[in-house]
């Protein structure tokens, strides 16, 4: 006896291979948005490093600056260059700081084309053997500019110092010139 079984004639794709496909599919998707979402950091990063440039350096400038002018028994203003007698003092070996006296100056040094803001200390005293700490803050700084306001106050060596400080700084960002203006209030 003959049995007709059907023969089935459709065509189609089995279980198997509709999910061994659609792992695959996974895969190269978990793998393109990895690459995607390394390549999107970079991207925003160089984007935005125009504002980080005009402006990372700035915030720590003026609290150093603050600080030195609060421990300051004396100063002299020059061109592009401010001087200070203070008696904040950080070790260039271990960066603690102590209260010794120290010169520190704020200065624009320019080689060639170019042209950094540094702050260089020097240790005042019996023990002056000590290596001077050199920082570098900024560069294309075109004109730093301090000036000395009223509110005069006594030290405790009967010497006066000035109440408040302007700084006037001009720097060049994507060859244009900005300038900044901030007040420094001694407490």
């Amino acid at each position: 006896m003959k049995h007709n079984i059907p023969k089935n004639s459709a065509s189609g794709f089995t279980m198997i291979e509709v999910l061994v496909t659609l792992l695959l599919s996974v895969i190269v998707m978990t793998l393109t948005l990895q690459v995607m979402g390394t390549l999107r950091p970079k991207q925003n990063t160089q984007t935005d490093a125009k504002d980080v440039i005009s402006s990372e350096w700035i915030d720590p400038l003026f609290t150093q600056l603050s600080i030195d002018l609060t421990h300051a028994a004396n100063f002299e203003i020059g061109k592009n260059k401010l001087s200070v007698v203070t008696y904040y003092y950080i070790d260039p070996k271990t960066f603690l700081v102590s209260h010794r006296p120290a010169r520190v100056t704020y200065q624009i040094i320019k080689t060639g084309k170019i042209s950094t803001l540094s702050r260089h200390q020097d240790l005042i005293g019996k023990r002056t053997n000590a290596k001077p700490l050199k920082q570098f803050i900024a560069m294309d700084i075109t004109d730093f500019e301090i000036s000395a306001g009223q509110g005069i106050i006594d030290t405790s060596e009967n010497k006066t110092m000035p109440k408040q400080f302007t700084l006037k700084l001009s720097y060049l960002l994507e060859n244009k010139r900005q300038t900044l203006e901030r007040t420094i209030i001694r407490p």
